[in-house]
């Protein structure tokens, strides 16, 4: 049987999060760092279609409906 892969959102807040991540971090170290960060946590983002329950429940959200996850990388919460 194979499992169907979800598909992964990311809504305004969470892409303008992530430019404001880019931007502080491209003008506090280099772009390099700011790409290599950027590139990690889309791409622990886009794991997330294959086994979307493998990072840790949120416990600020668990009395909400719905299944949220998060994982640290690099300091920032996704």
């Amino acid at each position: 049987m194979v499992k169907k892969k979800l598909d992964i959102f990311w809504d305004d807040e969470a892409k303008q999060s992530l430019r404001s991540i880019y931007n502080y971090i491209k003008k506090t170290e280099s772009i390099e760092i700011a790409k290599k960060i950027r590139n990690e946590i889309v791409a622990q983002t886009k794991s997330l279609n294959d086994f979307p329950e493998k990072f840790e429940e949120e416990p600020n959200l668990k009395n909400e409906p719905g299944n949220y996850r998060f994982k640290v990388i690099w300091s920032y919460n996704i």
